[in-house]
């Protein structure tokens, strides 16, 4: 069972997967070297590229000596990854729902890759929250707007990228995407200079599906982006220097606290 958005994604990449392995994918090239380089992949990391396409990135890692595994959902972009990669752990599965266990990877790369999960879950729980909370570098959303055919764009660039908002080019009409609100609770409230700080989230367990990470801003404010992932409401104690607040979160709402 795949979601919604995996199977558009599915039939939008397999139209053409050898023009885009041979004549688009190279133009990335300095930016999936750029994203090696900051999550510091190297001899004998084991390193999971989400959503690897055609597997470009996972053989600059493998050229560095890194142990390289990889998923999409796209078949034809597989079969060109596996041919390049034939030792590699290549897996056809969806992004929202990972065929790996926790703890399995040294690091985690996605380029081009997350924007199209349609889960605002799933954007918060692995990209906003989780990738920081694990003391990810860069959480990159892409791209900020685009018209109902996903252009303009760049030639040779993603034809399929939807934005944080998708503007109607005959009625100019506005719609709101999973990013739009995944910068609200996070580029709104944490400016550029922020860093993140130690958090814990205790009296729970696992199985509740509370995510959290906190920030202090250039100003010396505090910073809480939290997601209730769980199906019932939950309570959230925040602590701070022996003063608690306390809200609640529905289940499937997220919230962004300042003080």
């Amino acid at each position: 069972m795949i979601s919604a958005a995996a199977e558009v994604q599915r039939r939008l990449w397999g139209t053409d997967p050898r023009a885009w392995a041979e004549l688009a994918e190279s133009h990335n090239r300095p930016l999936f070297e750029a994203v090696l380089d900051a999550a510091a992949v190297g001899p004998g990391t084991a390193v999971l590229d989400v959503g690897c396409g055609s597997g470009l990135t996972l053989v600059l890692a493998a050229e560095r000596g890194a142990v390289p595994s990889g998923v999409d959902i796209s078949p034809g972009l597989l079969d060109i990854a596996r041919d390049r990669l034939p030792q590699a752990d290549l897996r056809e599965a969806d992004m929202e729902s990972l065929p790996f266990g926790d703890a399995v990877f040294d690091a985690v790369t996605g380029v081009n890759a997350f924007q199209f999960a349609g889960d605002l879950r799933w954007h918060l729980r692995n990209v906003i929250i989780g990738a920081p909370a694990n003391w990810a570098r860069t959480a990159l959303e892409w791209n900020l707007a685009n018209d109902e055919r996903f252009g303009p764009h760049t030639p040779g660039g993603c034809t399929t990228c939807l934005g944080a908002v998708t503007i109607d080019s005959a009625t100019s009409n506005v719609t709101r995407n999973v990013g739009y609100y995944i910068l609200g609770h996070a580029s709104r409230f944490v400016p550029p200079g922020s860093v993140r700080v130690a958090s814990t989230l205790t009296g729970t367990t696992s199985a509740t599906g509370l995510y959290q990470v906190a920030y202090r801003t250039p100003a010396g404010r505090y910073v809480l982006v939290t997601m209730n992932d769980g199906n019932s409401a939950q309570r959230l104690n925040i602590v701070y220097e022996g003063k608690t607040a306390t809200h609640s979160l529905g289940a499937g709402e997220a919230a962004t606290y300042v003080w």
